[in-house]
């Protein structure tokens, strides 16, 4: 793309992206943004200098990851915040530098779009597993949650749909521009405008995958709305009895009764009764810490599993034994007994936050950080996904908080025959930011891609529990106390999504290969002859 545009102008206009890319996400959920988002950061590509190129790669991607994760600063300040960004920003600048070299080997719009969104599926991959398990956060479909588009990802998977929606946002931004360069080139332009259009509407008119229902599980879930962040002030204990106070505030209600003097939100489908449940779920930490020793706690868990007659799943800091003094960050599965009958424990613990990665090195750099982080958390090795005993032939698919924006956790709980998801979460140390919409479309995002129904309990809110088509059956909203019941549909069987989206991934990843080996190719035989 020929222009006068000084590199700070791209620069500017990159900056402008990486802001409407952000409030294409949740929080704003301004989905229709998200074409003229990529357009806008991806247009320096096309600059010959790689000056503009990296300057606008680095203008866009600062400015989204600096806005989208400012969350980050609420109670650890700026360097935690700066350090994520700037890894983030990185592989971006990487990104760029790739797709500006594959933009100059061909002439040829397709090929250039294709080309670009591959590797833009290549960065969110790679974004989503280095460094220390990566940082899988702000997937480019996490943007299309409340749009018409958003269905078809149960068809392509995460990353196939986004490689789709990046492709056709291009598609039309290069369409354009042929358009406007020169009117001898405006069929290119008109069919490039075209197959944008097509590969949209396609998205939009394609269905959640159908998968029959194999029955349900009438599931609870209370939401305690607890002083649960690391650094709130609070006593020993408050965070389970607000937990065990919003849990009788739910059974109230469902019995018709009054549901106590605080001020609950309760969400619970018509006619559903205490006794009705198979199971009731608190968030993740609710029990806090060695919830399976403290007999009180085993106590209080055992009257409320006895008074609906099921078994509660709940949240728990455990410590083992051991010489190690292992930790984990797990969910336990207590009868009418007081017994752990099933336990998960944390698959992927978040780095800096669960555990510290290179302690000794960071600690040179950042000691008052450090220090903050005490416990050092395991990487669970359980099975990620729980029987119940009043129901042996369903498996309920655990994660954790960080655990469910991962594809190959989803991957884990289905290969575990998971036929419904249940995920505990805390969101108390990110206030009223964005963090916790940001992350339930993330949680809603993979739970449509694997066609199945999803809890999602958090400490603070907000709380819901969905369809596989992403339809809410029941809400709790955030910073309420509360609870939320209603007749989950069970699946089984697989999405499109689940079955190819690996090999969607892996086709996305080698388009770019293609263009730079073809124009290899070309250079060779041309050298030869």
């Amino acid at each position: 793309m020929r222009t006068v545009l000084p590199a700070v102008i791209w620069a500017a206009i990159a900056g402008v992206g990486g802001l409407l890319l952000d409030l294409s996400h949740e929080g704003t959920a301004l989905w229709w943004l998200t074409p003229v988002a990529i357009c806008l950061l991806l247009l320096p590509l096309w600059q010959k200098s790689i000056g503009a190129v990296l300057l606008g790669g680095f203008s866009g991607a600062a400015t989204f990851w600096l806005l989208h994760i400012n969350w980050l600063t609420l109670y650890l300040g700026p360097i935690p915040w700066l350090a994520l960004a700037g890894v983030m920003v990185l592989w971006h600048l990487l990104f760029s530098f790739f797709a500006s070299r594959l933009v100059r080997l061909t002439s040829a719009i397709g090929l250039q779009a294709a080309g670009v969104a591959g590797l833009w599926v290549a960065k969110e991959l790679v974004e989503g597993s280095f460094p220390y398990g990566g940082f899988s956060w702000a997937r480019i479909y996490a943007t299309q949650g409340s749009s018409p588009l958003f269905e078809a990802v149960s068809w392509f998977g995460v990353a196939g749909s986004g490689f789709i929606l990046v492709f056709c946002s291009l598609l039309l931004a290069l369409g354009l521009r042929e358009y406007y360069l020169s009117g001898r080139r405006r069929r290119k332009a008109f069919f490039s405008l075209g197959s944008a259009l097509c590969g949209f509407l396609i998205l939009a008119l394609l269905p959640v995958f159908p998968l029959s229902s194999t029955g349900s599980l009438n599931i609870g879930a209370a939401q305690g709305n607890a002083r649960a962040g690391i650094f709130q002030d609070r006593e020993s204990g408050d965070v389970f009895r607000d937990h065990l106070a919003a849990s009788y505030g739910l059974i109230a209600e469902m019995t018709g009764g009054n549901s106590g003097t605080k001020d609950f939100r309760n969400s619970v489908s018509d006619g559903l009764k205490p006794k009705d449940l198979d199971l009731l779920v608190w968030p993740e930490n609710a029990a806090e810490f060695q919830a399976t020793r403290r007999v009180p706690v085993r106590a209080a868990l055992a009257q409320l599993a006895s008074e609906i007659e099921a078994p509660v799943l709940v949240g728990s800091i455990l410590q083992e034994a051991d010489a190690d003094l292992t930790v984990t960050n797990s969910a336990v599965l207590f009868n009418e007994r007081g017994w752990q009958i099933g336990r998960y424990d944390k698959l992927n613990p978040v780095p800096f936050g669960e555990y510290m990665p290179n302690r000794e090195f960071f600690n040179l750099l950042v000691p008052d950080l450090v220090s903050l982080v005490q416990l050092d958390y395991k990487h669970g090795d359980l099975p990620a996904a729980l029987k119940l005993p009043n129901s042996p032939n369903t498996a309920l698919g655990v994660a954790i908080c960080f655990d469910m924006v991962f594809d190959r956790h989803s991957t884990a709980m289905l290969q575990e025959k998971a036929q419904v998801f249940i995920a505990l979460t805390n969101n108390a140390d990110f206030g009223d930011t964005d963090e916790n919409a940001q992350q339930v479309a993330l949680m809603r995002l993979q739970a449509v891609a694997a066609g199945r129904a999803m809890v999602n309990v958090s400490t603070v809110g907000y709380s819901e529990i969905i369809d596989k088509d992403g339809s809410v059956l029941a809400h709790v909203p955030a910073h309420t106390a509360g609870g939320m019941a209603a007749q989950v549909p069970l699946y089984d069987g697989a999405t499109p999504a689940m079955i190819f989206g690996g090999l969607f991934a892996l086709l996305s990843c080698l388009l770019p290969c293609g263009v730079f080996g073809g124009a290899l190719f070309k250079r060779i035989k041309k050298a030869v002859s």
